[in-house]
């Protein structure tokens, strides 16, 4: 990230009115390279709609729109799985963000670790699974 973006970050971090960012990038946004954008929300609750459902996103979308008066779509390229694409920020985003001093408690969650065993479930050979999965009794 470059020390001016980074800078900004760290400032709308730091901003008592801003309780959640997002950042995702669109290729669709009519350049060559994907465009990267921020939203800073006010408000945690926006992190509701912003990581909805796809079915449920696409009402709000319906529902909200209002019709063009030149009947054309109000909207050509965005819903609700191009927002669920939007849910899981770009890799090179985290990878920046996780460089940080000291390291964000989330970053130890990132991707697969590969030097861990992996463990099979095999649904109609419990001998072969390395779990079992039962009812409870409750």
């Amino acid at each position: 990230m470059q020390p001016k973006r980074e800078a900004f970050t760290k400032l709308l971090e730091a901003h008592p009115k801003i309780a959640s960012i997002f950042v995702f990038e669109d290729a669709q946004s009519g350049y060559v390279d994907p465009v990267a954008f921020l939203v800073a929300c006010r408000d945690s609750s926006c992190r509701k709609n912003w990581y909805g459902q796809t079915d449920e996103i696409n009402y709000q979308v319906f529902d909200r729109l209002q019709p063009m008066k030149s009947k054309k779509p109000a909207l050509i390229q965005f819903d609700g799985a191009t927002q669920r694409s939007y849910q899981v920020p770009p890799r090179a985003w985290e990878t920046v963000y996780c460089r940080r001093e000291p390291e964000p408690f989330e970053c130890a969650y990132r991707g697969l670790d590969m030097t861990k065993e992996l463990f099979e479930y095999f649904p109609k050979n419990e001998d072969e699974s390395a779990f079992v999965i039962r009812e409870s009794k409750e």
